[in-house]
C-alpha cells in the first residue's frame, strides 16, 4: 500500500526541495560546476557502497531458490553497472 505522498512505505522521499536538504548536500555557491560534479558523484559513489554491500549480503544470505532472489540479483547487477557508470563519470572529471 502507497503513503499519501504515492511513495512506497519505507522509501525516501528524492523530490526533497534545496531548503530541506542537509547542508552537505546543498550545491555550494562558491564552487565552480566542476567541483560541484566531482563532489556528487563522489557522494554518488558513497552512496552506492553502501547500496552494493546490503546487495551482496543479501543475495549471499537467501535461498536459491527463493522467489525474490532474482530480483536481487537484479538490483544487485544493475548496482554495479550504475557503479562502473560513475568511475567513467569521475575519469571524466578529472581529466577537465
Amino acid at each position: 500500500m502507497k503513503e499519501p505522498s504515492g511513495r512506497q512505505p519505507g522509501m525516501p522521499d528524492t523530490d526533497m526541495p534545496d531548503s530541506d536538504m542537509p547542508d552537505s548536500e546543498k550545491p555550494d555557491a562558491g564552487s565552480d560546476g566542476q567541483e560541484e560534479l566531482a563532489r556528487v558523484t563522489h557522494d554518488i559513489n558513497n552512496a552506492l557502497g553502501g547500496l552494493i554491500s546490503s546487495l551482496y549480503l543479501c543475495v549471499s544470505d537467501i535461498e536459491p531458490d527463493h522467489p525474490l532472489r532474482g530480483r536481487l540479483e537484479a538490483a544487485n547487477a544493475t548496482s554495479l553497472r550504475l557503479r562502473s557508470l560513475v568511475k567513467r563519470l569521475e575519469a571524466v572529471v578529472s581529466r577537465h
